[in-house]
């Protein structure tokens, strides 16, 4: 998404707004989302089973931890969330109770003072 501007935007635009993005657009970063909480849950997985170390899952899966606050990331999830293995679920549930990362600024947007307004 980082090297693709058309992507970067739409994702940029989805998580920071409070509203969901015309119809399209909205289904496009739905889908986005879910092939990123689809490789986080193989790495979940992974994990649970020893393949991989859980400190490289939890380099991989705190990402959320510093988006969870933003509209797009909440409304995401409350809409996907019944669509994951249950222990990877309760997992991102748990990532999501943590106190916000800060993430300098990349979210803010201008035309919102703040994105937890956006709640």
């Amino acid at each position: 998404m980082g090297s693709n501007r058309e992507a970067s935007d739409l994702w940029f635009n989805a998580m920071t707004s409070p509203e969901p993005l015309p119809t399209h657009d909205e289904f496009q970063f739905m889908m986005m989302m879910h092939a990123v909480l689809l490789g986080m849950q193989n790495s979940y997985l992974l994990a649970q089973e020893g393949t991989i170390d859980t400190e490289f899952r939890e380099g991989i899966t705190t990402a959320l931890v510093a988006v969870k606050d933003l509209p797009g990331m909440m409304r995401y999830w409350r809409q996907r969330r019944d669509f994951f293995h249950s222990g990877f679920a309760e997992y991102v549930d748990g990532l999501l109770a943590r106190e916000a990362i800060e993430t300098l600024d990349m979210y803010k947007r201008p035309d919102l003072p703040s994105y937890e307004q956006a709640e």
